[in-house]
């Protein structure tokens, strides 16, 4: 175990694909194009959209395929793959390379580290604020993907909260946005629901960094994380008592 520790890593010694080093290329490109389909109704125009995201994302694949088969910490990529499918994106949805290889980036930066700071971080990657629209969330219009999805999949488990938490935490969350220019994390004051919210037994004007803190806070948190762990390396049949110490650790 010392030993896979020691030669773990937490950026790729592989060199990322080319296109991510000319990120307003790839930014221009796309959002060029789709902008002309869309005025001119164009389908050829459409058609090189697709084309040209089909090109990014399968060098995309190939470069973390390579890093999985030759890396010298496989522990590493186990872990970044085991994280990429608990905090899950969709190409489909997200629909810029670009953000998906920087979560992935992202992920295993932090994969063998804080869990705390990778939840934070996440919460804030561009790839996710567009898949669980948490940049659309307004305090004229609560969006409840994120807070829901932070509750039921990356920290709690289903049935450890209620509706009413989940839309105590859509409030807390509005402000997050994206900057479109700079392609990062960016909070809109004036789109932040500053009253007051009552979330899993607190209460106050909490923001979204507040509300992760809670759900970092709760003790079922640790355990829902022990138990993936514990399906993911030993068996499909968390033994509970050892998933109490665990989580307690």
């Amino acid at each position: 175990m010392i030993k896979l520790l020691r030669e773990a890593y937490t950026t790729s010694p592989i060199s990322l694909p080319d296109w991510c080093y000319q990120k307003e290329t790839i930014k221009k490109n796309l959002h060029d194009l789709r902008k002309q389909s869309r005025k001119h109704n164009d389908n050829e125009l459409r058609k090189k959209v697709k084309q040209l995201q089909k090109e990014y994302s399968k060098s995309m694949r190939v470069w973390w395929y390579t890093l999985m088969l030759q890396t010298p910490s496989p522990v590493t990529e186990k872990m970044t793959l085991f994280w990429h499918n608990h905090f899950a994106t969709s190409e489909q949805k997200v629909k810029r390379p670009d953000y998906l290889i920087e979560q992935n980036v992202l992920l295993r930066k932090h994969a063998l580290e804080s869990f705390r700071e990778m939840l934070h971080a996440i919460a804030k990657d561009p790839a996710m604020l567009i898949y669980l629209d948490n940049r659309l969330n307004r305090k004229e219009s609560p969006n409840e993907n994120f807070a829901r999805e932070i509750m039921e999949l990356f920290t709690l488990g289903e049935g450890h909260y209620s509706e009413q938490d989940i839309q105590e935490s859509a409030r807390a969350f509005t402000g997050w946005g994206l900057n479109r220019k700079t392609s990062s994390f960016n909070v809109y004051p004036q789109r932040h629901d500053k009253g007051i919210k009552n979330v899993l037994g607190h209460q106050g004007n909490f923001y979204g960094n507040d509300i992760i803190e809670i759900l970092l806070e709760e003790p079922q948190t640790a355990i829902f994380i022990s138990e993936k762990l514990w399906k993911e390396f030993v068996s499909p049949d968390p033994d509970p008592e050892e998933i109490k110490r665990l989580a307690t650790i």
